[in-house]
């Protein structure tokens, strides 16, 4: 069985038991009779990223080299950090290509909801991103089925031009389905930067079209990086007829993207005043996982290095990148605020693990040029996947790494 499907069988499974499974699974059927009806096979619904490479002649393509292609000696070391335990699980994904990257222009499209499915000309779909990986588009694909089989079934089998929709020029997507911090930044918002230098590219103006479900903060990240309410389009899930549509693909941290994210994001702010420059991301409010079970023996050792704990979510981005520009080092349990990391220069980074040891953390801190170090504790408490439980700190281990990162 396919790695991905039985991954997602098993999440599924964890998250909704067997009575959630079974919906998904009669949904996923349903859809795969659609696409199969209308296209033959989900091979030929697809339009993927290897595809259109495959195809260049045929697409209007505007390539962002990569200086990783040309000497392979410049990426940094992305492995996992190592620890004595043997038990410990490993989980390397999501990872990085580190290729060069794109932008697709396709012409007569069709953008479908709930989750951004993008039908050309020619009745294939594709997603808002451009990957190898095509498992998110079939999933897109389908719930776009469920949301509007008839509409779907003519997409896929006569082409974009069916249906009565509204319509727009030239757009883009800003969409994800988790309000997650780190997808949202790193694969959304940084989509700006191949977005503009299409822009600059044509001369052309590229609306952004944004799902409705966008959490606050990528507006402001909008608004911070110049854009009006003019230059953005609510997308309400609604059917939208595109002339045109700008597809990047899946922006990484690489040296170019990250000398945009300085000038475009970081420099436009003042350095935090204020006297702490070490800052722990606190996870303790989460509803959800790994908060450190042990959080109030921890509390007096940050104290005594002045490591002052913050909760992003309740930061303004003004704040937050500041905060980020002027410090030296952050602390926190693996999860999306670490993002924050991406503001920093030449920080001391410092995450927290149960025994499930996860990226992208450590790959996203030697792209950003940081030192990075970690901290394995207990798993405990309960949680439907080993990843998420609390963690239980050795309060020996936490203090003697921090006295030696930590200077006056």
């Amino acid at each position: 069985m396919n790695n991905s499907l039985f991954a997602g069988i098993s999440n599924w499974y964890g998250k909704e038991g067997l009575i959630g499974l079974s919906k998904r699974v009669c949904s996923f059927a349903f859809g795969a009779g659609v696409v199969i009806s209308s296209s033959g096979s989900y091979e030929n619904a697809l339009l993927t990223k290897s595809a259109i490479l495959n195809q260049s002649s045929q697409h209007s393509i505007w390539k962002i080299e990569s200086p990783f292609c040309d000497n392979s000696d410049l990426i940094p070391d992305l492995t996992p950090p190592e620890f004595e335990s043997t038990e410990l699980k490993y989980v390397d994904t999501p990872s990085y290509t580190l290729e060069s990257q794109f932008v697709l222009e396709l012409d007569h499209v069709l953008l479908v909801g709930p989750h951004a499915t993008v039908i050309t000309s020619d009745g294939q779909a594709t997603a808002d991103t451009l990957s190898e990986r095509d498992d998110r588009t079939r999933w897109m694909l389908n719930n776009a089925i469920i949301n509007r089989p008839k509409l779907l079934f003519s997409a896929l089998r006569h082409g974009s031009s069916v249906g009565d929709t509204s319509s727009l020029s030239t757009g883009a997507i800003l969409y994800h389905h988790s309000p997650n911090y780190y997808h949202w930044i790193v694969e959304q918002v940084f989509k700006l930067r191949n977005i503009e230098h299409y822009e600059y590219m044509t001369g052309r103006t590229v609306k952004l079209i944004v799902g409705s479900n966008a959490p606050s903060f990528v507006f402001e990240f909008l608004a911070h990086c110049g854009y009006t309410t003019d230059d953005i389009i609510r997308w309400d899930g609604e059917p939208l007829r595109l002339e045109r549509i700008i597809l990047p693909t899946v922006p990484e941290p690489t040296p170019q993207l990250l000398e945009w994210v300085d000038s475009r994001i970081i420099q436009t702010v003042d350095a935090y005043s204020g006297n702490s420059r070490w800052f722990y991301l606190s996870r303790q409010h989460a509803n959800r996982c790994r908060r450190v079970a042990n959080f109030n023996e921890i509390e007096p050792i940050l104290e005594r290095l002045g490591i002052q704990p913050i909760r992003l979510e309740e930061l303004s981005l003004e704040d937050e990148l500041a905060m980020m520009r002027g410090a030296k080092g952050i602390i926190g349990p693996h999860g999306a605020g670490l993002t924050a990391m991406c503001w920093g220069n030449n920080l001391t980074v410092i995450e927290l693990f149960n025994q499930v040891v996860k990226a992208p953390y450590y790959k996203l801190a030697s792209l950003c040029g940081h030192e990075y170090r970690a901290i394995v504790g207990e798993g405990v408490g309960a949680a439907s996947r080993a990843r998420n439980k609390d963690i239980l700190l050795n309060l020996e281990s936490f203090e003697a790494l921090l006295e030696t990162v930590i200077t006056p």
